[in-house]
């Protein structure tokens, strides 16, 4: 009996992308997708050597025929073991981590990592693959880095802040709202996150900038403040 591959805390899940050559001279891959396995029930003896009594201990995942191992699914990362290619060619294993509603903030939704490539003589001189699941640590260089939509959501607040001051000034002409308003930022690089949010690499005073982002928003009349889109 086979079961889904998951972390047995429930922060996520795991599916394998297998490719696999038709034949060792053969310059054509055919793609497998898994993501059960047979739970192997524990104590079972970790890396370095600790005892892991939870059920499952690990899964026994396979393509008959094509390739089979040993996975250990842990909050900490995943450890494939006992790796065997049964097929005459190469296999190149991917592993897709996708969080679930018990993940930590900083799991990334969707992440990939390479799990191996090589063929039947490459496992076998293979022990243990792990594959760390660690929180990023904001170091000094990443103070100047802020992601799109928070740059968007602040930008909204303040406009939003800004009108609900300006609709309590009266005046014989009415009041002034900002009904549209462009803002360009200097960005010294782009880059896309493991949860695929868009970053950008803030200038610090003096720096010229390699890029800009251009945001316009608009605001909605008589919109709740409590609406995203009323900002």
């Amino acid at each position: 009996m086979t079961t889904p591959l998951y972390c047995p805390d429930g922060t996520y899940s795991v599916r394998f992308i297998i490719y696999a050559l038709l034949a060792p001279d053969s310059s054509l891959w055919r793609q497998y997708e898994v993501d059960t396995g047979a739970p192997v029930a524990g104590p079972v003896v970790g890396a370095a050597g600790e005892d892991l009594p939870e059920d499952p201990g690990e899964y026994m995942v396979a393509v008959p025929g094509v390739v089979s191992f040993c996975l250990r699914a842990r909050p900490a990362g995943l450890t494939i073991r006992k790796l065997r290619v049964e097929g005459p060619g190469a296999v190149s294993i991917l592993a897709r981590v996708n969080a679930l509603a018990a993940a930590p903030e900083w799991l990334p939704v969707q992440s990939d990592y390479a799990v191996f490539q090589g063929d039947r003589r490459a496992a076998a001189a293979l022990t243990t693959v792990h594959l760390p699941l660690t929180a990023h640590i904001p170091t000094a260089a990443d103070s100047g880095v802020v992601a799109v939509d928070r740059l968007v959501t602040a930008v909204g607040q303040s406009i939003h802040r800004a009108n609900g001051r300006l609709a309590r000034l009266g005046g014989e002409g009415g009041t002034a709202l900002a009904a549209s308003v462009t803002l360009r930022v200097g960005v010294g690089e782009f880059a896309v996150a493991g949860s695929d949010r868009v970053m950008l690499g803030l200038l610090r005073r003096g720096e010229r900038a390699n890029h800009h982002l251009e945001i316009t928003m608009t605001t909605v009349p008589g919109g709740d403040s409590s609406d995203p889109s009323a900002r």
